[in-house]
């Protein structure tokens, strides 16, 4: 049955369809708590036995590095944290940075870290309650040496008598820019040089209204906007997020929406208790750490402050509030493609198709990537090829994970969501952990593959070491790697790193050499050579049957869809094409 018939035909009144927008214009986002708060209140006598609120991060240097208001002892202070992992911040000491306080009492807040590449020094911004909410900084040349943290000093001398509230700093390439709130009613705005900062700031000028307060200003990776995150009280007390876009740092902005996230678009996985009803105080994971504050918008994960509505009172200060993660997974979707998503007994499954003439291509992710891991490759295939990419339970629009999960199981989901579109027969190929489950659906349902493409795809899990001493990104370019860490982190910000772990075994538990030494089915296999002397087919498990092909590709490892995206195209291309004038 040809695809194109397929996508047009009425489908089932379990299915859900969505076409996900662009990160300026969300559709109806939900967004995925992490598991657990990643940052709780201390214990009892603590200069954070009340809460832990208002968070700012970055990566740098191996670990995370997290600056957050601590509520404890009667006393508002700025307390720090650290790991190596993001899950790994739940275990992380909490720190004290007793120098940060202002002069009227003891009292600082809402911190905002970055390093400024002009100086190579990074900053501190945090607020003192001196002159009702004063904006402050202090500098360091180690992000994670805590003492060395400079005493405050002014950032610019208030010269309003409304309040100001929640300070931001954010730089172009010619101006540093100060974003804060007046009255938790207008966002302000003032510019300085570069080379002035942190003096040297000019007048004011109102640039967005209303907000209550926390705005945080970030450039969007993808593109030339910048995104202004803001903080709406609703009538009950509850916090959201709302968004609004400007091509200007100055503006003019355009409010894109006042439900950018709320706790009504929080989707739990059961198999964790809810930690958070309301979204408040955010910030955005950035892709670097510097001034600029650029982020992926399009798999925008936050690091928030929560709280159940049960626990949220009229005594703000005494509110426990923690610190975890919120994830969208909405993203933008390759050329041609919807996306389609069906109920079952456990939660949703979901995938990427694109009409076309002929036999379908079904590809699969690797472990912990979503249907967008394709994209590149996708973008080298012939544009008439009918393709469905797949979401495995817990990536992109498939909910919830399942972490106990096989190959066994993982091939079976995707056979379940061919009958759901009434896809018979069709190629399937993977990359990684999706190459075994090919294979594994070639084994279950020969009747149903018309052949095997596997990337990277293991027969066994013994491979990886003996054929080629586990070497998996020897030749990964640095921003490549860079994306490989931010997925794995969007996995791990939802999963925990415990479910990651259960999840990550299921290769070695799965064994497809009997398979590959019996099945009749055409085969290609495709792997990078590392830049090194290639193993043999013995070393890598792969018996030499006409029926099963062996293609390298040079300069490239584990990672070719990324890697070497065009190659890989034109190695399936080929492949597809010989099979059809047989």
């Amino acid at each position: 049955m040809s695809i194109r018939i397929v996508v047009s035909m009425i489908l089932s009144v379990s299915m859900i369809s969505t076409v996900y927008a662009s990160a300026s214009a969300p559709d109806s986002p939900n967004w995925k708590p992490g598991p657990t708060p990643l940052i709780e209140p201390g214990p009892a006598g603590t200069f954070c036995e009340t809460s832990v609120k208002d968070p700012t991060v970055v990566w740098s240097d191996g670990a995370w590095h997290v600056f957050f208001t601590a509520r404890g002892l009667g006393e508002y202070s700025i307390g720090y944290a650290s790991s190596e992992t993001f899950s790994g911040l739940r275990n992380a000491e909490k720190i004290q940075i007793h120098q940060l306080r202002g002069e009227s009492e003891s009292y600082a807040a809402a911190p905002q870290v970055f390093y400024f590449e002009p100086q190579g020094k990074w900053y501190l911004i945090f607020q003192t309650r001196d002159s009702n909410y004063q904006p402050c900084y202090s500098v360091s040349d180690k992000i994670w040496d805590v003492p060395g943290w400079s005493p405050p000093k002014p950032l610019i001398e208030k010269d309003s008598p409304r309040k100001w509230i929640d300070f931001w700093v954010i730089c172009d390439q010619e101006q540093a820019y100060l974003f804060y709130t007046e009255n938790h009613q207008e966002v302000k705005v003032r510019t300085t040089a570069l080379t002035s900062f942190p003096h040297g700031w000019g007048p004011t000028r109102t640039v967005f209204a209303p907000v209550h307060e926390a705005v945080h200003v970030y450039k969007a990776r993808e593109n030339a906007e910048y995104h202004l995150l803001y903080e709406l009280r609703g009538e009950d007390g509850a916090r959201q997020f709302g968004l609004a876009k400007a091509k200007d740092l100055l503006g003019p902005w355009e409010k894109v929406t006042d439900d950018y996230a709320t706790g009504e678009q929080l989707l739990y996985w059961n198999r964790y208790p809810r930690w958070t009803e309301e979204v408040s105080h955010g910030e955005f994971i950035r892709s670097g750490s510097d001034q600029l504050l650029e982020y992926d918008s399009n798999r925008p994960c936050l690091l928030i402050q929560g709280i159940l509505r049960s626990d949220h009172h009229d005594d703000y200060p005494n509110l426990v509030w923690r610190l975890g993660a919120i994830t969208l997974e909405r993203k933008t979707l390759p050329p041609d493609f919807e996306r389609r998503t069906f109920e079952d007994d456990y939660g949703t499954l979901s995938c990427l198709t694109r009409p076309g003439e002929g036999d379908p291509l079904v590809l699969i992710p690797g472990t912990f990537s979503d249907a967008t891991q394709w994209n590149e490759v996708v973008s080298f295939l012939p544009s008439d090829l009918p393709i469905i990419l797949i979401d495995m339970r817990g990536h992109g629009g498939s909910w919830p994970p399942k972490p106990e999960s096989s190959i066994e199981d993982l091939a079976q989901d995707t056979l379940w969501l061919l009958d759901q579109m009434g896809i018979e027969r069709a190629y399937f190929g993977g990359h990684s952990l999706g190459g075994m489950i090919s294979k594994e659906i070639g084994r279950a349902a020969p009747d149903r593959t018309l052949g095997v493409l596997s990337v990277e795809g293991w027969t066994t899990y013994k491979t990886a070491k003996e054929a080629f001493a586990s070497d998996m990104r020897s030749t990964l370019r640095p921003d490549l790697a860079k994306e490989r860490a931010a997925k794995r982190l969007r996995v791990e910000s939802v999963w925990g790193k415990e479910a990651m772990n259960e999840f990550a075994t299921a290769w070695r538990r799965w064994d497809g050499f009997e398979f590959m030494k019996t099945t009749d089915l055409p085969i290609i296999e495709f792997y990078g050579d590392r830049n090194r002397p290639r193993p043999t087919r013995e070393a890598m498990y792969i018996p030499d049957r006409e029926n099963i092909k062996l293609v390298w590709i040079s300069g490239a490892s584990h990672s070719l869809p990324s890697e070497k995206p065009k190659e890989v195209a034109e190695g399936m291309t080929r492949f597809l094409n010989s099979r059809s004038e047989n």
